[in-house]
């Protein structure tokens, strides 16, 4: 059974993803999450999947959830990128796990069609796409101890 880690579970993307997993998802596949406050994810979500909580900043915290995971699917918002992509990148080596995927998935608008008006994001968080690119770069060039694809 592969196994999909999901991080920032209680996202509003990351719940769509959840809700929709056990529809479109083959049947040889399950849900882990993972969530800085675990409180808010629903009942439901605690009785059907194991669930863990954590920092983003401590890459120790990451490594129990990773111990089981086959594919690691990313909801975690927001700035530091570089520092999430890090501290990921340290678990999944911490863990020993073999890591089939990666998948970070970002909702920030890239091409100004932000929430509140073209470019807000931009203009109010100066660095923010720089920071995202560097993540992402980060993550494309992981030197991992265990073989790694990214998407």
């Amino acid at each position: 059974m592969k196994n999909v880690l999901v991080l920032g579970a209680t996202g509003n993307v990351a719940q769509y993803f959840i809700d929709s997993f056990a529809n479109v998802a083959p049947d040889d596949m399950q849900l882990t999450l993972w969530a800085r406050n675990s409180r808010r994810l629903p009942r439901s979500q605690h009785e059907a999947y194991q669930v863990y909580e954590g920092d983003m900043y401590d890459a120790t915290t990451l490594v129990p959830a990773i111990a089981d995971a086959d594919i690691i699917v990313s909801f975690i918002g927001s700035s530091p990128m570089p520092t999430y992509a890090q501290a990921l990148i340290d678990a999944i080596n911490m863990s020993g796990r073999t890591i089939d995927r990666v998948i970070w998935l970002r909702t920030g608008g890239m091409m100004g069609e932000t929430i509140g008006g073209e470019g807000r994001i931009a203009r109010s968080m100066p660095g923010y796409f720089n920071q995202q690119l560097r993540g992402g770069e980060m993550l494309m060039g992981l030197t991992l101890t265990q073989p790694l694809s990214v998407l």
